[in-house]
């Protein structure tokens, strides 16, 4: 009888496991989706509902705590710029599980863990510049220097 059950070992000890999730959340929230066993899925889907969660707050605190959870600053910063955007209309529920069925000689249950919504792509129109070189005066001239045998010497192009 397992009185202090939290989830499943996935055969590691506790650091092992703990790295195993932190490495299959920073994998999942860079690309969108992953595909792996069942068993270590439904591990990282709660893990990644929490953070979530925790990310649609954007203050400084909660970018903290993602941070400590993924140890990863780029996953960190694309899972709070994301959760702006993407999961404000959701309370809960941000991942599914699609079921591939088994593989492999072990017959292991093969999924794919996704996000529901798809990742919101913003445009940045750039304005245009009014100022451009019109003449060869205009243009600026770049000098390079070379060193040669401890001297330098400027060369104009």
């Amino acid at each position: 009888m397992r009185h202090t059950y939290f989830g499943k070992k996935l055969s590691r000890d506790k650091d092992k496991r703990k790295q195993l999730l932190r490495n299959l959340a920073c994998d999942f929230i860079k690309r969108g989706n992953i595909k792996t066993t069942k068993a270590k899925a439904i591990a990282v889907r709660s893990m990644i509902e929490k953070l979530v969660t925790r990310a649609k707050k954007g203050n400084q605190f909660a970018y903290r705590i993602v941070l400590s959870e993924l140890n990863n600053v780029t996953a960190a910063k694309q899972l709070m710029e994301d959760a702006k955007t993407r999961f404000t209309s959701r309370v809960s529920g941000y991942t599914r599980i699609l079921h591939f069925g088994l593989v492999g000689s072990d017959a292991r249950d093969l999924v794919q863990l996704s996000f529901v919504d798809p990742r919101v792509e913003t445009e940045v129109i750039k304005p245009v510049d009014s100022k451009k070189p019109t003449s060869k005066t205009d243009k600026k001239v770049e000098v390079k220097e070379k060193k040669t045998k401890g001297i330098k010497k400027s060369v104009k192009k």
